[in-house]
């Protein structure tokens, strides 16, 4: 394994549909995206991209990664490549560390924003809801609903007083 003391990484950054972001955004479970960084080893060897745009790390076993929020995204401690779990109101942090020791490197932390996509397709939410009948009892023969990114469309409902 190639010595890794008093070195760093540099340009740690995720890259999502081949361009570097600070957002993770897309589907629970389906949006991903892949660390990338440079080194200067102690050797004085360089590499400008560690892990190339096929996901090939150009000095595997190296590094290990992690997450520091679980729940919120997963990340392959192998690979680097992190992907969506769910919303978080605060930023994530993603961190590579040098194996096996699993030791902290300078530069080798870095802060994301995870956003799901609103809506997507086949999507189950429940939605408590409240309609104000300004003293009318609400007899419903039939409610649909459906659930248009943010939007609420009620297509049929019968109000009547007893």
């Amino acid at each position: 394994m190639p010595c890794l003391h008093r070195n760093k990484l540099q340009c740690l950054q995720l890259h999502q549909g081949g361009s570097a972001t600070t957002t993770l955004a897309g589907g629970k479970g389906s949006a991903n995206g892949q660390l990338r960084y440079g080194i200067t080893l102690s050797n004085g060897r360089q590499y400008t991209q560690v892990i190339d745009n096929s996901g090939n790390n150009a000095i595997p076993g190296t590094f290990s990664y992690r997450s520091g929020e679980s729940g919120i995204v997963s990340i392959d401690g192998t690979s680097g490549v992190v992907t969506l779990q769910d919303n978080s109101h605060e930023d994530v942090n993603l961190e590579v560390l040098v194996c096996p020791s699993q030791r902290s490197i300078t530069g080798g932390t870095t802060a994301i924003a995870a956003n799901l996509d609103p809506c997507n397709v086949g999507d189950t939410r429940t939605i408590e809801a409240r309609m104000n009948t300004g003293g009318m009892l609400l007899g419903v023969q039939r409610l649909r609903a459906h659930l248009l990114c943010l939007s609420l469309l009620l297509l049929s409902m019968v109000m009547f007083q007893l």
